[in-house]
């Protein structure tokens, strides 16, 4: 079955035309198959990489089904969500390619939620390798996720069943105008990198959840000189309910032992420092560090761990505006949209100012003498702005005025 993510649909802006090819929905000719959610080790991972890159009969079944069962992962969710969120977060516009001046008509168009979600999904590529969506029917305003386990990226072949053979070319004029793939630099995606981890990572909470389960709970043993059965069964049951009672009354000869176990081979060093060295690797590969989310030692380490998070974000609003304005707004355009040929979908990349800093510049404006609107500044700085001050004119003193009265003036304190 597809996942919730996998599979889903999204409105789209409703268009002036229906697209010819508007009844060509891909998922809904797929098969419903069932996903690989069987517990996975290396050596499948590298049977699911040799699958992928087989020249002949490329398969991406196993591949992505195995990163589908690693997904669900606390910190790599987290990551993940930083990474996307660091992109989709920024506010983006429609701008003249020429004069490069904002159409705040335009861009009011694909202020929408969809629009969210579908750069949300086009950064999502750099995970997996590669995002396949079509977009549906611009009346009803759908666009789905098509599920990446039938793509075979290197073909650009859609399969039917993901283990099939037969399929759809997307190169073919009649999905030319619906279907958009975003491929990743990274032949198998960022998760590649990660996989070894991830399952020493899975293996290592589940061998600590049975160890717990084992020597989480010391083991209590008795020994007695009694041969009595009935009191043997007494002890027994007393024994039982030491654990909650933690008091009993034994007979005589009988002795007590408590064998802990829970910290012996240092098990916190064994299995702790494995999962934060796991998860250490994760943040540096999605992120490029570890105190995006992490607390960290110093200020200027921080500093460093931004600043390449800033570079990564970068890049990849890079390939959604590549991905925007190479193939999604040809899609647009198609649907009726009225975008021309030389609008481009741009982020916003001017700095933001805190007010007081922005109060300094224009401060400084206004002693050099440059005129500010009053509007603009009243609505800016949240004040009201009555009128201009008016300055009076100096006058200045008669000829030999300050002279008398220089030479008459009685001497001050500090004179």
């Amino acid at each position: 079955m597809f996942n919730s993510k996998i599979g889903r649909s999204y409105p789209v802006a409703l268009a002036g035309k229906r697209s010819e090819n508007s009844d060509f929905a891909v998922i809904n000719q797929l098969a419903l198959e069932f996903t690989d959610r069987s517990k996975k080790d290396i050596q499948t991972w590298r049977q699911a990489l040799d699958a992928a890159d087989n020249a002949e009969n490329p398969k991406w079944v196993m591949l992505q089904d195995l990163y589908e069962y690693l997904r669900p992962d606390g910190h790599l969710g987290s990551q993940m969500d930083i990474r996307r969120g660091s992109t989709e977060g920024n506010r983006y516009y429609i701008r003249d390619s020429i004069t490069s001046k904002e159409d705040p008509v335009k861009t009011k168009l694909i202020e929408q939620e969809w629009i969210f979600d579908l750069i949300g999904d086009l950064v999502d590529h750099i995970f997996y390798g590669y995002t396949i969506l079509q977009i549906t029917d611009p009346v009803l305003g759908t666009y789905d996720i098509l599920p990446r386990r039938n793509f075979i990226p290197q073909k650009n072949i859609y399969l039917f069943e993901a283990s099939g053979d037969k399929g759809i070319d997307i190169t073919d004029p009649a999905f030319k105008d619906t279907i958009i793939v975003v491929k990743s630099r990274d032949k198998f995606g960022l998760l590649n990198d990660i996989v070894p981890d991830l399952i020493w990572k899975k293996n290592a909470r589940q061998a600590w959840a049975l160890f717990s389960e084992k020597f989480g709970i010391p083991l209590t043993t008795a020994t007695t000189m009694t041969r009595d059965k009935k009191e043997i069964a007494r002890i027994e049951a007393m024994l039982k309910a030491l654990g909650k009672a933690a008091q009993a009354v034994f007979p005589q000869g009988t002795t007590i032992d408590i064998k802990d176990t829970a910290t012996k081979g240092d098990p916190y060093n064994i299995f702790l420092k494995q999962l934060e060295y796991s998860d250490e690797q994760i943040s540096k590969r999605i992120n490029g560090g570890t105190m995006i989310s992490d607390n960290g030692s110093s200020r200027s380490q921080g500093n460093v761990h931004e600043n390449t998070m800033q570079i990564l974000t970068e890049r990849d609003k890079k390939k959604a505006e590549f991905a925007f304005n190479k193939k999604i707004m040809n899609v647009l355009r198609a649907f009726g949209l009225p975008f021309s040929e030389t609008d481009e979908f741009v982020f916003d990349r001017t700095e933001a100012l805190t007010l007081n800093e922005h109060w300094t510049i224009i401060s400084k404006a206004i002693e050099l003498g440059f005129d500010i609107d009053n509007d603009w500044l009243s609505s800016t700085f949240n004040f009201p702005i009555t009128g201009k001050r008016v300055i009076a004119p100096q006058t200045l003193p008669a000829p030999g005025a300050t002279t008398a009265k220089m030479e008459g003036r009685t001497n001050g304190f500090f004179d």
